[in-house]
């Protein structure tokens, strides 16, 4: 929903090796609101205020975004035997050993 200045302006102030953008999938999809009215009849304002209003722009801010950031994955960021950051909520940190398997077991946070 904000304009993409806005969130470019506040990305520009997060940890470059730690920031996380996520979004859910279906934020991209613009042929959902037709989908729906069509099973549900008439949607109330709040849902489609919240659901709806903007998700025509999402695809081109997704394109800027990744124009004007680098991206990796959870994969090789997180899980990977040479993973430059390991999680700070890990078992792995607490015990200082780098993790030992590209599956995320034994992730619990911390009290």
């Amino acid at each position: 929903v904000t304009p993409y200045t806005v969130t470019k302006m506040l990305s520009k102030q997060l940890d470059e090796r730690r920031a996380v953008f996520y979004m859910h999938p279906y934020e991209i999809d613009t042929m959902e609101l037709a989908a729906v009215k069509r099973s549900h009849g008439k949607i109330p304002l709040k849902w489609r205020l919240s659901q709806f209003v903007g998700r025509n722009t999402v695809e081109s801010k997704l394109h800027k975004l990744m124009n004007d950031f680098s991206f990796s994955s959870f994969l090789n960021e997180y899980y990977s035997q040479d993973a430059l950051s390991v999680p700070q909520n890990t078992f792995s940190n607490v015990n200082q050993q780098k993790p030992t398997s590209l599956e995320p077991k034994n992730i619990a946070a911390r009290a």
